[in-house]
């Protein structure tokens, strides 16, 4: 007969895993593996910069080590933070000095702002703007970021977690991403860090695709794959329109 001393332990074991099992959020995964990627980069560059590190960054890396699953993404956050801000300070202090956000695809006209941006984006999170099928969701109270951004003074912003990593690529059909008409882009996005580049989306609606064109600006955050940033740069108000996310 198995004792107490042993069943217990493994009852605690089952009930643990059946939590994270519940719990796990992998879009949430993704985003603190590239928030870890990032943060070595920008380590390595204040390295080969001969900058001086924040003085609580190795503690943080010491942290993040042994830290538990549900608040590393938090710790990585806010490395890359106090990272950028340290590379930021570093080649203000040199200048002047070609400013790029990270070496290998920078240009001339990289622009320290551009890197202040990828530091303080505001991040768009909601699950429903990867919603491409047209099915209404949010249509009760569709979402209106065009009006949003305008009144919070046109802010940089990201996709994150839920609403995925990047501006949708492709048409998606009319009552899209939690609104009327979905916003997105088929247009090249820049190759080069660190610059601020024009560009346009576009809304579908019920009259086509490419119904609707607006002005936004992207800039290229760094090397990773689909580390890009956006801004509304239009006085167009009109609603109901949702920027849509991959």
């Amino acid at each position: 007969m198995l004792t107490r001393s042993v069943i217990l332990p493994g009852i605690l074991l089952a009930l643990s895993a059946v939590i994270h099992s519940s719990l796990y959020d992998p879009s949430a995964d993704r985003e603190r593996v590239r928030h870890k990627e990032k943060n070595k980069i920008l380590h390595d560059t204040l390295i080969s910069e001969k900058c001086q590190q924040p003085a609580d960054a190795a503690q943080k890396r010491e942290l993040l080590a042994t830290t538990e699953e549900s608040i590393l993404f938090e710790l990585e956050d806010k490395l890359q933070k106090k990272l950028i801000s340290a590379l930021i300070r570093c080649r203000k202090d040199r200048q002047p000095t070609t400013v790029s956000a990270l070496p290998s695809t920078t240009t001339p006209q990289a622009t320290q702002s551009a890197l202040v941006h990828c530091e303080e984006a505001i991040n768009l999170i909601e699950a429903w703007r990867t919603d491409t099928n047209g099915t209404r969701l949010n249509y009760k109270v569709p979402n209106c970021d065009t009006k949003a951004m305008m009144k919070a003074g046109y802010p940089w912003f990201r996709f994150s977690k839920g609403a995925g990593n990047r501006l949708l690529d492709s048409s998606p059909p009319a009552y899209s991403c939690g609104t009327h008409i979905g916003l997105w882009t088929d247009e090249p996005m820049p190759e080069a860090v660190g610059v601020e580049t024009a560009t346009t989306v576009y809304g579908s609606w019920t009259g086509g695709c490419k119904q609707i064109s607006l002005p936004i600006q992207v800039v290229r955050c760094s090397d990773l794959q689909n580390d890009f940033l956006y801004k509304y740069d239009s006085k167009d108000d009109g609603c109901s329109r949702s920027f849509c996310g991959m």
